[in-house]
């Protein structure tokens, strides 16, 4: 890559970590007050690539995944964002399965009736 456009992906990349950072503090909250929605969780992470941990997981395999003068740390960045977005895909896999599929109103205990 030519210098100056291989720094500009790296600032970008630092830009986008912090947006994904921001917004997964966000999510969090929402989850600590049972709020947390499918429709939010999916703009934190999707397989469409509308989300910021997609773009961020992209973003990373461009300049560190196959690139033979990437560093240890490089590569070990490139992973760990690899990690953390299949991890949130199964976090917003649960969140859908709750969302759509619980119940409505409690069952107090009664069965078949």
């Amino acid at each position: 890559m030519i210098s100056s456009n291989l720094e500009k992906k790296q600032i970008d990349l630092i830009k986008e970590s912090l947006s994904v950072y921001d917004l997964f503090i966000e999510v969090m909250a929402l989850y600590a007050k049972s709020q947390l929605s499918f429709s939010r969780m999916e703009e934190f992470v999707d397989d469409r690539g509308k989300s910021c941990l997609y773009q961020l997981k992209q973003m990373s395999h461009e300049l560190f995944r196959n690139a033979e003068e990437a560093t240890y740390r490089e590569k070990f960045y490139d992973i760990t964002v690899g990690y953390i977005f299949h991890e949130a895909m199964k976090l917003r896999e649960n969140v859908y399965q709750l969302e759509y599929y619980k119940p409505k109103e409690e069952l107090n205990g009664r069965r078949g009736k």
